[in-house]
């Protein structure tokens, strides 16, 4: 199943610090499993992705395969499918400026790192 971030959690936070807003937190609360309609309709310009274990190349090679079945999604079209390590973007400690930091450098990839 497919589940999101949606608003009232830190990961919001991390994304509305990092400048954005979230795609899908106007119909979301926390975190929960969403249908491909509700997919489709949030439009998401970027998907960041958390990473299972230590092989992001490969992981990142899955999350493709597997959202191009959603080709007419932005973020697809765009190849702005980012897989990440979790670590700074899903525990709560002091690694959270780095996930902010991190969810920054794939919204601007074409920014220095700052």
């Amino acid at each position: 199943p497919l589940r999101v971030a949606g608003r009232n959690n830190f990961v919001n936070e991390l994304i509305e610090l990092a400048g954005v807003e979230n795609a899908i937190s106007h119909t979301i609360d926390q975190y929960t499993q969403i249908s491909t309609e509700e997919l489709i309709v949030c439009g998401a310009e970027v998907i960041i992705q958390s990473a299972m274990g230590n092989n992001i190349e490969r992981q990142q090679q899955t999350a493709h395969t597997f959202w191009s079945k959603y080709p007419n999604l932005p973020a697809v079209k765009n190849n702005r499918i980012y897989v990440v390590k979790p670590d700074t973007i899903l525990r709560l400690g002091p690694r959270l400026g780095q996930g902010v930091k991190l969810i920054a450098n794939c919204l601007y990839p074409d920014r220095n790192s700052e």
